[in-house]
């Protein structure tokens, strides 16, 4: 930034940054665990400059997707993104003349030479690198060592001399960005749990990562064997897993009939933010041009599941958000942005149970849509959908589906709760003991807070009602076992009622 003469242009995609708190509740959770998790992990140089959109005009910073919701209302970062199916990255990259790829990548020693492993990370690189040695492209490779990638096998294994430098220094190792798996509700639960009833035995899986894609193994784990227990991996299984470029598991083309013959029954299960009745997916972006995410994969995998035979393609979404202190419905008359547009609709997937429109006519999936929507918003959406001319006037809700409310998801799986099947964490968790008992009660803190009613109610309670000894070690985890000043001494009350209302882990 301070040779103006030298011109940058960086294509990212997934700036990490550590959390950044603001509340006095927020500091003292998140704050010990910043330490705890990311204290090795490098601040960007380039983050902060986003942020403030201080860049000097020589440098320029494109990304083609965001961590959901980073970057809403930053117009530096809004400006600079393409919107890109993942499977072109690769190209709009080589078209702009890329001349240096940078990439993490594992380090192991082979008859005395050493070989580095792109890991997890062979994406758009191994693209990159084929798009060289055909003479499509002339860029340097640089590599930097880091100690905590798996050496991976297959296509990303690579000799040294694919690398014009590596950097192996523990000055420059530093720990990988690993931001805690969040613990599953109930309402994502449920959607993972309709999804996994789609996947055949023997079939092909895709999912995405978060709490449905977490929610859904668990489901199928839970169907194959009752539980599982993973203490390790012997290399020979290793040798199984092969991480490969994104050119190969998003597309069928190159090898199809390779790709035809074992992607058998796949399901493609990937996230969806809104969806309208007639079946078009919001996925990305906002109605205003605001990008929260991007487009990523979800294209191609819903593309896929219309070329491959057998194959389904299944969005996942909640039926509401919280908004404020209203709810709103996620499915929508219509939206004026969409991801995955109508005629690719396939299977929607809500807490509420599952809508097969696939081939359906317009009428026959609005049906199916409101079967699925939250029944506070069914007879609204049901409304402009009749006003539109798309459903008969004479048109109803099957009696079955007039009950879909939140309360009903908890009911429906506090039995199974108590017995322990869907655990909050099922693949393990970074969060301790004191800590997974302090996020429900946090939780349910930060929904108080749009009803004063509510809040003054938490606050009453945690006044009158003393905390027993469990609610005095995770007072004591926010440092409000012995508060000093009024504002600790009315967040200690909030926090002790929010307990006692928790369900104990």
């Amino acid at each position: 930034m301070a040779d103006r003469s030298i011109n940058l242009t960086l294509f990212s995609a997934l700036t990490l940054e550590k959390p950044k708190p603001k509340s006095l509740l927020e500091r003292r959770f998140i704050g010990p665990m910043i330490d705890r998790l990311f204290g090795g992990y490098p601040d960007l140089a380039y983050a902060d400059a986003l942020h403030r959109g201080a860049f000097p005009p020589n440098i320029k910073v494109i990304e083609f997707f965001f961590l959901a919701g980073q970057w809403l209302h930053q117009p530096f970062a809004q400006q600079y993104y393409i919107s890109a199916n993942y499977t072109r990255a690769a190209s709009y990259l080589l078209s702009r003349g890329l001349n240096v790829v940078p990439q993490l990548v594992a380090k192991r020693v082979v008859d005395g030479a050493p070989r580095y492993s792109l890991s997890c990370n062979t994406d758009t690189t191994l693209d990159v690198l084929r798009a060289r040695a055909q003479g499509r492209a002339s860029f340097r490779l640089i590599g930097q060592v880091n100690s905590e990638l798996p050496f991976m096998p297959g296509a990303g294994d690579l000799p040294a001399d694919e690398f014009a430098a590596v950097l192996d220094s523990p000055e420059t190792d530093f720990p990988l960005f690993a931001p805690p798996s969040e613990p599953i509700s109930d309402t994502k639960y449920a959607i993972g749990l309709h999804a996994a009833g789609l996947v055949r035995d023997g079939g092909t899986l895709q999912i995405g990562i978060g709490q449905v894609g977490d929610a859904l193994a668990q489901g199928l784990v839970v169907r194959h064997r009752d539980n599982v227990q993973l203490h390790g991996i012997m290399q020979q299984q290793l040798a199984r897993i092969q991480m490969m470029p994104v050119s190969f598991t998003n597309e069928i083309f190159g090898d199809e009939d390779g790709k035809r013959r074992a992607r058998v029954d796949a399901r493609f299960v990937n996230n969806a933010m809104m969806a309208t009745l007639l079946g078009a997916a919001i996925s990305d972006g906002l109605e205003n041009g605001q990008v929260v995410s991007g487009v990523g994969g979800q294209y191609n995998f819903v593309a896929q599941a219309f070329a491959l035979e057998g194959a389904r393609s299944v969005l996942a979404l909640e039926a509401t958000r919280q908004s404020g202190k209203q709810a709103q419905s996620n499915i929508r008359w219509s939206y004026g942005h969409e991801t995955i547009p109508r005629h690719l609709r396939d299977v929607f997937v809500t807490e509420y149970g599952v809508a097969d429109v696939r081939g359906k006519s317009d009428a026959d999936v609005i049906a199916a849509m409101l079967q699925v929507s939250d029944s506070r918003f069914q007879s609204e959406l049901m409304r402009q959908a009749k006003d539109a001319g798309k459903l008969p006037r004479s048109h109803e809700i099957l009696a079955a589906h007039r009950e879909n409310y939140p309360e009903r998801i908890g009911a429906a799986l506090r039995p199974a709760r108590d017995a322990g099947l869907p655990p909050s964490f099922p693949f393990g968790s970074d969060f301790t003991d004191v800590e997974q008992q302090l996020i429900p009660a946090l939780q349910l803190l930060q929904q108080a807070q749009h009803t004063p009613l509510q809040l003054a109610g938490l606050l009453w309670q945690g006044m009158r009602h003393p905390p027993d000894a469990a609610d005095r070690e995770c007072l004591a985890r926010l440092g409000l076992d012995k508060p000093t000043h009024f504002a600790e001494r009315a967040y200690r009350a909030l926090v002790t009622a929010a307990l006692q209302r928790s369900p104990k882990g």
